[in-house]
């Protein structure tokens, strides 16, 4: 029966490993999802978001009138002394009482307290509303920045790799001009000395393009045993026309579309 143990052990381990080197594709636009799903820091502030718009409809609902409804009730319990004929006679009696009421209160000026509060109240809401937009803006940004940086590590590590097997097959030209006497010993050596730095500079493509992706995945919160590759973008994807504005008109657009701007503007 021991003997199937570590036949046992070997297909598991065989299991674990077939999954873990499973590669996991990931698209862009699944990349932003996972993102903006995962961020912390977003999270916190849709908390906050959802807190003041509880704030805001609560000085909106100080202007209408609260009522209230109370009930009390009570239980006495005592002795009775009566008179009878022949002397006196206790008893024992409870009585029971029940009482309620209504009111109504409404504030007719306080001030402009209220109109104040209420004023204060929309504008932390709707500039808590500019920073929920301005922080998602930039998950995405930053998620699309490493994004391309990975597809650009990708790209200059697969020139690397060529450039390396393009000076392996120079220096075995030049190995076989040197034996026929055709070049001389010093080439060699220059040649031999040009694939190293070309092999370490495809070495320091590969280790920059892993930094690059573990950064990644610490932004999208990913599983560090999971293996993952980003897909590539389309030219068509990535197609973009810009229309002819003049400087005043990219000015204004800007200020108009700057939403941590605006939410400046409604802290102030």
């Amino acid at each position: 029966m021991f003997k199937f143990i570590p036949l046992l052990a070997i297909v598991l381990l065989s299991s674990l490993i077939g999954k873990a080197q499973e590669v996991r594709v990931i698209s862009f636009d699944e990349a932003v999802a996972i993102a903006l799903e995962k961020n912390i820091q977003l999270r916190q502030e849709k908390n906050q978001l959802i807190s003041l718009d509880a704030q805001k409809k609560q000085s909106a609902m100080a202007y209408l009138p609260s009522a209230g409804i109370n009930f009390q009730a009570s239980r006495q319990d005592g002795q009775q002394f009566q008179l009878v004929e022949d002397g006196f006679e206790i008893k024992n009696v409870q009585a029971d009482r029940l009482s309620g009421g209504v009111n109504a209160d409404l504030t007719i000026f306080n001030g402009f307290g209220r109109v104040h509060s209420r004023k204060i109240a929309s504008y932390n809401y709707e500039a808590q509303l500019k920073g929920v937009e301005r922080t998602r803006q930039e998950i995405i940004f930053q998620i699309a920045q490493q994004y391309l940086q990975v597809l650009l590590d990708k790209e200059l590590l697969k020139i690397n790799q060529q450039a390396v097997t393009d000076q392996e097959k120079q220096l075995q030209q030049i190995e076989g001009f040197v034996k026929q006497g055709l070049r001389p010993q010093a080439d060699l050596y220059t040649q031999q000395a040009q694939l190293r730095q070309f092999e370490l500079t495809a070495i320091e493509s590969e280790n920059q393009l892993e930094i690059n992706k573990a950064t990644f995945a610490q932004t999208l919160q990913l599983n560090p045993l999971e293996v993952f590759e980003v897909a590539p973008i389309e030219a068509s994807d990535v197609a973009i026309k810009f229309p002819e504005v003049d400087l005043s008109s990219a000015f204004n657009v800007a200020l108009e579309n700057r939403v941590d701007l605006q939410q400046s503007q409604l802290t102030l």
